[in-house]
């Protein structure tokens, strides 16, 4: 396995382990998962501005 995608692999982990961590950890899971949900959504939408929508065969 090439060392980029185990990298990759393990990152995606850590992301995880992070996720649930903050979700048991804290005392208002609502609050946390907003947070959390707005940390993820503000690079999809820049992304989506810079490189707009999949085409149309990606969708199914």
């Amino acid at each position: 396995m090439p060392g980029a995608t185990l990298g990759l692999v393990l990152f995606a982990a850590v992301l995880h382990a992070a996720w649930n961590t903050l979700l048991r950890g804290g005392s208002d899971r609502l609050g946390s998962m907003a947070v959390m949900n707005l940390a993820r959504g503000l690079p999809g939408l820049a992304g989506l501005a810079l490189y707009g929508l999949p085409v149309p065969a990606a969708f199914p």
